[in-house]
C-alpha cells in the first residue's frame, strides 16, 4: 500500500512539474525567434519597397524617438507593456526609462498587475488606464464609436508631431496573420499608397510592416469576442497638459516638409541602421533567454530585480537593453 502511495505521489509530482513548465513556456518565459511568412498585403520594412515608402513619407515625426526607444515584447502577452514602454521612454515620461517590469508600478498594479497580465494580456481601456497611471494623458478611442476618415485623421496629424503617438490595437487575423489579439505603435504614414508602418513589438514573429488603411481598419473593428459589441481601437498618448511647455500645432508648416528634401539621404541610411537593429533584437531575444534561465533564482527575483537597487536594475525581462544586445548593435553598425 505505501509502495503504490508513492508510486502515485510521484506521478503526481511529475504531472504538476510538467504542468508548471507548460505554464511558464507558454506565458513566463521569453518569447523564441520564430520568424513567420508575411501575407501578400503587408510590405515588410526590410525590404526594398519598404525602405523607398520610409524615404518618400512625409509623416515620419514619431519614427526616430520610437526606433530609439524600441523594446520587443519580453512575453506572450505583453504586447500592451512593450508598446507603452517604448511611448513612455520616448515622451521622457515620469520614471523614465522604463523597462517592462518598472512598467508595472505600484499605482499600475492596483489596475492590472504583471501576473494577470501574462495570463490574459489587456484590454484598451485597462492600457489606457495604465499609461495614466504614469502620468500622461491618454486617449482611448474605440472603434465602433467612430470610422475610418477620423481614425486617418487622428493619425495623420498624429504623426506630423513628435510630442504625442498612437497604439493600435487590432486582430492580426483580419490582416493575414496568425490569429490574435495585438497591440503596437504607429511610426509613419505613406500618403500615396494610404499605408501605416507598425512597429510590431512582436519581433519574434513579425518585422515592421507597412499595412494599408483600410486593411488595419477592419483589423480594429473587429470584435473582442463574438458575442460582445464592443470592437478593438487606439489610444493616443501625449504629455500631461500641465507638462507641455505650450500648445503645439498638429500640423507642420509646408515650408518645413517641403524644406526636408535635403535630408532624404540621411533618413534612407537610418533606415539600413533601424532594420538591422529590429532584426538584431528578435535573434538576441534567444540567447537572453537562456541567461535568464542560468541567472534567475525565481521568477519574482528576474522579474522585478533586486530589492537593494530598488527593482529599477534592467533585469532579464528587458531583452533590447541587455549588454550583449548593445554590443551586437555597434558591430551591426560599424558594419553599415
Amino acid at each position: 500500500m505505501k509502495r503504490l502511495l508513492s508510486i502515485c505521489g510521484i506521478a503526481l509530482s511529475i504531472v504538476l512539474l510538467l504542468a508548471g513548465l507548460t505554464i511558464w513556456n507558454r506565458y513566463f518565459r521569453i518569447p523564441p525567434v520564430d520568424l513567420l511568412p508575411l501575407p501578400d498585403n503587408l510590405i515588410t520594412l526590410e525590404s526594398s519597397a519598404g525602405r523607398e515608402l520610409l524615404a518618400e513619407s512625409e509623416f515620419i515625426a514619431d519614427y526616430e524617438r520610437l526606433t530609439a526607444n524600441f523594446v520587443p515584447q519580453s512575453r506572450r502577452a505583453f504586447c500592451g507593456a512593450a508598446s507603452s514602454v517604448i511611448v513612455l521612454n520616448a515622451l521622457g515620461s515620469p520614471g523614465a526609462p522604463l523597462d517592462q517590469s518598472s512598467f508595472f508600478s505600484d499605482s499600475a498594479r492596483r489596475i492590472k498587475d504583471p501576473l494577470r497580465v501574462s495570463l490574459s494580456g489587456m484590454s484598451l481601456g485597462q492600457l489606457g488606464k495604465l499609461l495614466r497611471a504614469h502620468g500622461v494623458e491618454a486617449t482611448v478611442i474605440y472603434a465602433s464609436d467612430t470610422d475610418v476618415d477620423h481614425f486617418r485623421a487622428i493619425a495623420r496629424s498624429n504623426l506630423m508631431t513628435s510630442e504625442d503617438f498612437v497604439l493600435v490595437n487590432y486582430q492580426r487575423a483580419m490582416l493575414g496573420q496568425v490569429e490574435m489579439g495585438h497591440i503596437s505603435p504607429l511610426a509613419a504614414y505613406h500618403a500615396e499608397t494610404d499605408r501605416f508602418l507598425i512597429l510590431d513589438v512582436a519581433a519574434h514573429k513579425y518585422p515592421p510592416v507597412w499595412v494599408s488603411t483600410d486593411a488595419l481598419w477592419n483589423a480594429m473593428r473587429a470584435p473582442l469576442r463574438e458575442s460582445s459589441p464592443r470592437t478593438r481601437g487606439f489610444i493616443v498618448v501625449r504629455e500631461e497638459a500641465s507638462r507641455q511647455p505650450a500648445p503645439l500645432s498638429l500640423i507642420r508648416p509646408a515650408s518645413v516638409r517641403d524644406g526636408c528634401e535635403s535630408c532624404r539621404w540621411r533618413r534612407r541610411d537610418a533606415v539600413a541602421v533601424a532594420v538591422l537593429r529590429f532584426r538584431l533584437d528578435a535573434r538576441l531575444v534567444s540567447v537572453l533567454a537562456v541567461r535568464v534561465a542560468a541567472a534567475a533564482s525565481g521568477i519574482g527575483d528576474s522579474f522585478h530585480g533586486n530589492a537593494s537597487d530598488g527593482g529599477q536594475r534592467p533585469s532579464a525581462f528587458q531583452p533590447a537593453r541587455g549588454r550583449h544586445l548593445d554590443e551586437g548593435r555597434r558591430g551591426m553598425d560599424n558594419r553599415v
